[in-house]
């Protein structure tokens, strides 16, 4: 073999052992800048996890279920003023004495109009046992007013613009319902679409329905 021909030989194994090195640096430098992330990332989310309130630092009233009806996590209704569709105020504390449903919507959320004429049945059904404060979460005046006419609902209709009532609340979603005894303890929250099911079930735990 001619000494030219040996040269390339070895000049390409050098080049070929050259890339094989790199190749090598390459993930290994990679492997060590994931692991340095990773413990970043896990550091970070236990930052995250440590910034949050204790869960024993606040009481949430109950969702119910039919196993699980604890009265014990009940607390006192926050109370708020918001404007009727007559641009009237009208605040929790107005119905004092009476138990009191308040569901949280908007003409845009589905599953809201489809639970309203479920509402609107026991409502008239139970007139005597409760109230219900249909809260709209941040629609005009106009097109509350427009819908309700059309669809003749006879609910208590809030304007809730500012999120005064959803805040007090901690309402997160839509459509959202709140059940207060009474004594206007907030006995339960309910999230979600309403079925005749669990609205029976709510109302029974605010002493509406025996």
């Amino acid at each position: 073999m001619k000494p030219g021909v040996v040269f390339r030989n070895q000049s390409r194994i050098l080049d070929f052992l050259l890339v094989v090195v790199i190749i090598g640096l390459a993930i290994l430098i990679y492997f060590r800048f994931e692991e340095m992330f990773s413990v970043f990332r896990n550091d970070e989310v236990e930052s995250e996890k440590n910034s949050l309130p204790a869960a024993e630092s606040f009481v949430e009233p109950d969702v119910f279920t039919p196993t699980a009806t604890s009265e014990l996590q009940a607390k006192l209704a926050a109370d708020f003023e918001l404007t009727n569709l007559d641009g009237e105020t009208v605040a929790l504390a107005d119905f004092e004495g009476k138990s009191v449903m308040i569901n949280f919507w908007a003409t845009w959320c589905p599953p809201c109009l489809d639970e309203l004429p479920l509402i609107q049945d026991y409502a008239d059904r139970y007139a005597d046992e409760f109230i219900v404060l249909a809260v709209n979460a941040g629609e005009e005046q106009a097109k509350v007013a427009q819908f309700v006419a059309e669809y003749g609902y006879d609910l208590v209709f809030l304007l809730d613009p500012e999120n005064i009532a959803g805040n007090a609340y901690r309402v997160m979603g839509l459509p959202t319902s709140i059940f207060i005894d009474e004594d206007g303890y907030w006995r339960a929250t309910h999230i979600g679409q309403l079925d005749e099911l669990l609205l029976a079930g709510y109302l029974e735990k605010i002493g509406v329905i025996e």
